[in-house]
């Protein structure tokens, strides 16, 4: 799937400039690379939030066509976020080198969880333990996601990040570094039972409202008793 996103050229840096960018509707940003020398844009807001939708665009190579004609093909590396606002702050971008083998983040998609074992036999349920892996690879080798397939996995037991097929030519980040990098990617565990609440013991209750009622009627009558006793004094 390609991405085309239009960008515009801007001069003003800092802060300010980027709240001020951000009132005209559109969102600032940044492409750097080693090869170029770092370029400040804006995107429109609506133009991003259609193509921020696609899962892809997080992951897969994007052109971003400028406003002198020029297009420059990158990957999106950051996207800062307001705190507690649905807003875009900024955007970078890292532009890429299709001759040259990129770390990138791309989904896990699994598939076959209520045909596995460890569910449909045993009753288990499964949980992910991990969502993405770092690849590394040639831009033109980036796959969408990685597909997980849970067919044979079975009761209290994992699937690990050295059991997934990773497509020809891309690499698992972490097992580059070390294979004692492996990891559990979903398991499959016995659903907890949810026990029922302790019975209410109803002659509990009964004798504690007896035994209320019954402080009631005392405090009344040792009420009453002072009152007589007040008016005989006097």
């Amino acid at each position: 799937m390609e991405f085309i996103l239009n960008a515009s050229q801007r001069s003003s840096k800092g802060s300010s400039a980027a709240k001020a960018a951000r009132r005209d509707n559109v969102v600032p940003g940044i492409i750097y690379g080693s090869d170029i020398e770092s370029i400040n844009i804006t995107v429109q807001k609506n133009e991003l939030a259609k193509n921020m939708s696609n899962e892809a665009f997080y992951s897969q190579i994007l052109n971003i066509k400028l406003d002198d004609g020029t297009e420059q093909k990158v990957i999106l590396k950051d996207v800062q976020r307001h705190p507690y606002k649905k807003e875009i702050l900024h955007l970078d971008f890292l532009q890429v080198n299709e001759n040259k083998e990129i770390k990138v983040t791309v989904p896990f998609h699994f598939i076959n969880e209520d045909t596995a074992p460890g569910v449909k036999i045993g009753g288990g349920l499964v949980s992910h333990l991990v969502n993405e892996i770092e690849i590394v690879c040639l831009p033109k080798d980036i796959p969408e996601y990685i597909e997980v397939d849970l067919a044979n996995l079975e009761l209290d037991h994992s699937i690990h990040l050295k059991e997934i097929n990773l497509p020809s030519n891309v690499k698992s980040s972490l097992l580059i570094q070390s294979e004692e990098n492996d990891m559990a990617i979903a398991v499959i565990h016995k659903a907890k039972e949810i026990k029922d609440e302790d019975p209410v013991d109803e002659t509990a209750e009964a004798s504690d409202g007896e035994a209320d009622d019954a402080k009631d009627s005392e405090a009344k009558d040792e009420k009453t008793d002072n009152k007589e006793s007040s008016e005989q004094t006097n």
